[in-house]
This record gives C-alpha cells, sequence and structure tokens, in this order.
C-alpha cells in the first residue's frame, strides 16, 4: 500500500436536499497514511455537539487518532495523536456517568527497540469540563476537611510524578475510601489508575521484567530478578551476565543503564528511604563501568536502609575496596 501515491484523507459532513447531497463542512486529516472498514465512528463525549472517532494508520504499525466535532455548521479537529503503537488513542467512559473520556497514547514504545517487548505506557486524558475539552492533571488539595484526606491524596500524586505506580496506585484507593465524592480525588484515581493497570500488565507480559517492574515501581518485583543468580552472575561483565546476554536487554546495555539511573534516580526523589532503588542504581553503574566510589555510595546506601538484606550485603562486601 506504501507503493501507492500519497492519498489526503479528510472527513466530512453532507446533508441532503431535494437536488442532491450538499457539503456543509470538511477537515483534512493530516497524519494517516490509510483508514480501514470502521475507522470512522460517533462517539459520546457531551451533547452539544456530534463527535466523531477517526483511528487510523501510519508506518509500517503506527497509528494515528483524531477527535473530530460538529456544531452544526463547522467541523473541527479537536484532538489529534500518532503513536508508534497502533493503538493511538480511544474514547472511554472511564467514570460510568455515560460520557467519554478522551485517552491518547504517549507510550514510549521503543524501550530497546519496537520489538523487544518493554514500554514505557504513558496517557494523555481528557475529559469535557462543561465548556471544552480540558486535560486530566494529577493534582494536589488546597485543603479538606476529611480527616486524612490531603495528606493522602497528595502523597498519592507525588508517588504518580515519580514512576512509583504501585504504590501511587494504593494510596489513591485510600484516598477515594475517605471522599468519594471529592472531585479532585476521583478524577486523580482515574489518571493514577490507568498508568498503574497498565504499567503492571505490561510488567507481566514483558520480555524484560527487571525494567519494566521498575517503570511499575515494584522494586521487590524488579529485585526478584537478580536474587536467583550468583553473585559473579550479577558483577559480571555485561556481554556475558545472563541479566543481560541472550535477553532482549543485549546489545543495548547503555540504555538500560541510563533507564535504570534515570528511573531509580526520580522515585528517590519522592522515597529516599527506597532501598532497593539504591542498590539498582549502583547495579546499573557497576555495569556501564561507573566510578566506583558513586557504585560503592549506592550500595552502601541501600545496605544502610536495609541492613538485613543478604543480596545488598553481599554486593557491598565484593566491590568496597
Amino acid at each position: 500500500m506504501f507503493d501507492n501515491p500519497p492519498q489526503q484523507h479528510f472527513a466530512a459532513i453532507y446533508e441532503r436536499r431535494d437536488s442532491g447531497w450538499r457539503r456543509i463542512s470538511r477537515v483534512d486529516l493530516m497524519n494517516p497514511d490509510y483508514l480501514a472498514e470502521g475507522s470512522v465512528v460517533q462517539v459520546n463525549i457531551e451533547p452539544t455537539h456530534y463527535w466523531i472517532a477517526v483511528e487510523s494508520g501510519v508506518g509500517a504499525h503506527g497509528g494515528c487518532f483524531d477527535l473530530l466535532s460538529f456544531d452544526g455548521n463547522n467541523l473541527k479537529d479537536e484532538e489529534s495523536n500518532c503513536a508508534s503503537d497502533p493503538a493511538a488513542g480511544s474514547v472511554q467512559d472511564l467514570v460510568g456517568d455515560g460520557t467519554g473520556e478522551v485517552i491518547l497514547n504517549t507510550s514510549d514504545d521503543y524501550v530497546f527497540c519496537y520489538a523487544c517487548g518493554i514500554r514505557v505506557a504513558s496517557y494523555k486524558v481528557m475529559r469535557w469540563n462543561g465548556t471544552a475539552l480540558a486535560e486530566i492533571k494529577a493534582e494536589t488539595l488546597t485543603n479538606s476537611t476529611v480527616v486524612g484526606l490531603k495528606q493522602t491524596n497528595d502523597q498519592a500524586v507525588e508517588l504518580f510524578n515519580h514512576s512509583l505506580l504501585k504504590d501511587a496506585h494504593t494510596a489513591i484507593e485510600k484516598a477515594y475510601a475517605l471522599d468519594p465524592t471529592n472531585e479532585t480525588v476521583k478524577w486523580n484515581r482515574v489518571l493514577i489508575n490507568l498508568h498503574a493497570d497498565t504499567r503492571r500488565q505490561v510488567a507481566m507480559d514483558s520480555q524484560y521484567p527487571l525494567l519494566a517492574n521498575l517503570f511499575y515501581g515494584d522494586y521487590d518485583a524488579a529485585l526478584k530478578v537478580l536474587r536467583p543468580h550468583t553473585l559473579d552472575d550479577i558483577l559480571s561483565d555485561p556481554k556475558t551476565s545472563p541479566l543481560i546476554a541472550g535477553t532482549v536487554a543485549e546489545g543495548y546495555e547503555d540504555a538500560l543503564t541510563a533507564y535504570i539511573t534515570s528511573t531509580t534516580t526520580l522515585a528517590l526523589e519522592a522515597d529516599p528511604n527506597l532501598a532497593g532503588a539504591y542498590y539498582l542504581r549502583g547495579w546499573a553503574l557497576h555495569l556501564a563501568g561507573g566510578h566506583d566510589s558513586q557504585v560503592v555510595a549506592d550500595i552502601e546506601k541501600s545496605v544502610l536502609l536495609s541492613p538485613t538484606d543478604k543480596l545488598f550485603a553481599s554486593t557491598l562486601a565484593r566491590i568496597k575496596p
């Protein structure tokens, strides 16, 4: 299909008159390479406009999503998003009120490579606020009359913003149980759980669970990948380590180090007592041949925070001068 001349796709609204069909409005779709049967469907956002979702394809395996509105006179492209994944966007009723929220896929599907089976799931979510589509963002509470609500909600937001999705999910559920009528808490719950649920599923299905669990914020699960191995294997050269050689991470050692160090550093900003984050950051720096002082400092910190962990203690004994 890609050998054919480029096709300018468009959507248009026509009305039937005695003399035939008359076009009322048209909008060009700037992104799609191709459309399929069923790509264009009417969706329910709110009753003052007609809403039309257009799902299309681009490139070898990418997708695009356009959300169109029609007010009776003008057809308008309200939101347009493309992704390396075919599912670039959708409209879903996330709170069960009969109207749809717009979910735009902003995930990183190229962790190592597209076919490597690991990604950082991320979404932009929008809802109708009475006058326009507005992005849902995780928000802290200015105040609350419910005891503990602000602290619990704000903790969930902090964890969410630092890629600790597993703990953010737990915290926002506690906040919602305290006051399910609070609008800020309700929409925080929608946003946090969408990300947490997806990243948990990605971690369960991933070909490289060590990294996928870090993206979810489950440090116990990430460390569980290392624990069955000997210390020689864990600290061996990346080219021969069974944690890398023969896995989808082989050949992407620099990227592995970068993903681990950036994710753990972000997590430690929210939870400076996360022993597993220090250990994994130190391990990643060791893989990259980083300065011994930096590696030792991180492993020492993990032992200080979790002195009974045998993996942490044995690793420190091995690497410390």
